[in-house]
């Protein structure tokens, strides 16, 4: 039974459910014993037939460096999955960025994902999409951070395949009475799922948007990325154009793999790809992949392709990468963990 169907159960009024709602994810209670504004039976009810999290803590990991922190957690039908708190410091604030999972894996198998290797096993519920950033904001308030957090879907799985779990998700990270996140904290990541996009942007959330690119020609992208067959490069950018014509600074991904994507001719086609549009590209280094023969290049072959990237006039950023030491990037630990 979820805490919606309970409330119903109990008669409760709804200024009751916008009390306890508030008491999870405002107050960061931890168990229902805890909300001592509720009548003793009421709670052993809720004890009894609600748990309080949809998700529980399998392991807990923190890169040595304190600036990641990662979870593997187990769904109440014993399904594992990950979610990822990066903490940031400026010079006068900290702050976080939560790294959410939409599905029990992913069907998208892109070359260079440990997620992908998996397949998919199921969608998430917006409960279980919600209770991973009610984690982390548990975690961050532990560490002095009590606001300026950001989302992004982007861990495992392929948010625009589990739209009817990830936007209701969504509008309760938003709405002010409940988490109350400026819908510029929020950002969807995607493989390129065009009807999705469609659907996502009629919602009119306001929400950043971010698509995994990682090749800037469909030759080259097919071969990383399965999915670019049903939706090739023309397509997507044709209709990326919508989002920004509505003001929306689309961030594209794009994974550096030795000797693959990360060439100067590579480098010059992105470039081209961009040019003129409301842009701004993150160059992430390649993450290990168990099985895999895909490298990370160097140091320097990543700053010469950041480069080129600036010298075309591209907004451009190379990620510092973090959590190396924890199997940060998605997938790994629940593969380590299997």
């Amino acid at each position: 039974m979820n805490l919606e169907k309970a409330a119903k159960t109990l008669g409760w009024k709804p200024f009751r459910l916008k009390q306890v709602w508030h008491a999870r994810e405002n107050e960061l209670k931890t168990s229902w014993s805890e909300l001592t504004n509720l009548p003793k039976t009421e709670r052993e009810f809720l004890s009894e037939q609600v748990p309080f999290d949809s998700l529980s803590i399998v392991v807990s990991q923190t890169s040595e460096e304190g600036a990641a922190i990662k979870w593997l957690l187990k769904a109440q039908d014993g399904h594992l999955i990950e979610t990822v708190l990066l903490i940031h410091s400026g010079d006068k604030k900290a702050w976080g960025t939560v790294c959410v999972s939409s599905q029990v894996g992913c069907p998208m198998r892109c070359a260079f994902c440990a997620t992908g290797q998996m397949g998919l096993t199921r969608n998430l519920t917006s409960d279980e999409i919600l209770d991973q950033f009610l984690i982390a904001k548990r975690e961050a308030k532990s560490r002095g951070i009590t606001g300026n957090l950001n989302v992004v879907f982007m861990g495992m799985g392929e948010p625009l395949l589990n739209l009817e779990s990830v936007i209701p998700a969504i509008k309760v990270l938003i709405d002010p009475k409940r988490h109350g996140l400026s819908p510029s904290r929020v950002t969807v990541s995607t493989s390129g799922i065009l009807p999705g996009l469609e659907k996502l942007r009629a919602e009119k959330l306001g929400i950043g948007l971010a698509l995994s690119l990682h090749a800037p020609t469909d030759e080259l992208r097919s071969k990383l990325m399965p999915a670019n067959t049903a939706y090739p490069l023309a397509g997507l950018m044709a209709h990326l154009r919508k989002w920004e014509k509505e003001g929306v600074e689309i961030l594209y991904e794009y994974i550096l793999i030795e000797e693959v994507n990360d060439r100067i001719e590579d480098a010059e086609a992105l470039a081209k790809l961009l040019k003129g549009r409301n842009a701004k590209v993150n160059l992430i280094p390649l993450n290990p992949v168990p099985n895999s023969a895909l490298k990370r290049p160097s140091k320097n072959r990543m700053h010469r392709f950041l480069e080129i990237m600036e010298k075309a006039g591209i907004a451009v950023t190379l990620r510092h990468t973090k959590g190396d030491d924890i199997q940060a990037a998605c997938g790994q630990l629940k593969t380590k963990n299997s």
